[in-house]
């Protein structure tokens, strides 16, 4: 398990998201099979490090993971931007999967913008995991 497969299970698992993006939802890059079906929800690992504890490694790990929420209109990629806020913001000790501990809050990077080679609408969001493996 690693902070894209736990992001990507929280997503799925919201009705709010699927409501949306149904299970348009993948890591890194969207499946061929659906790579110019949106909207979809493209997700980034931007930084990953342990947390140190006095003993060492704490194996407690705080990840960016980055969103890119995109549709074929401005409202689908906000609208779907806004429905991954409402998920991944504020969990809190969640468990899932085998990661244990999963904490997940709102980045500082929330932007728009237009893709003019897929002619796509892009909302990027950032949001900080925290999480560990459970034994």
């Amino acid at each position: 398990m690693n902070a894209l497969s736990i992001a990507q299970a929280l997503l799925l698992a919201n009705s709010g998201v699927t409501a949306l993006a149904n299970t348009r939802i993948a890591a890194v890059a969207a499946p061929q099979k659906w790579a110019m079906v949106r909207p979809q929800i493209i997700l980034h690992q931007i930084s990953n490090r342990d947390i140190p504890t006095l003993l060492g490694a704490g194996k407690y790990y705080r990840t960016i993971v980055q969103t890119d929420c995109n549709g074929d209109t401005p409202k689908q990629s906000i609208d779907l931007g806004d429905a991954a806020i409402e998920c991944l913001n504020g969990v809190i000790k969640a468990t899932v999967g085998t990661a244990i501990d999963v904490d997940s809050l709102l980045g500082e990077t929330d932007f728009t913008e237009f893709d003019d080679l897929s002619g796509s609408y892009r909302r990027v969001i950032q949001f900080a995991l925290w999480w560990r493996l459970g034994s």
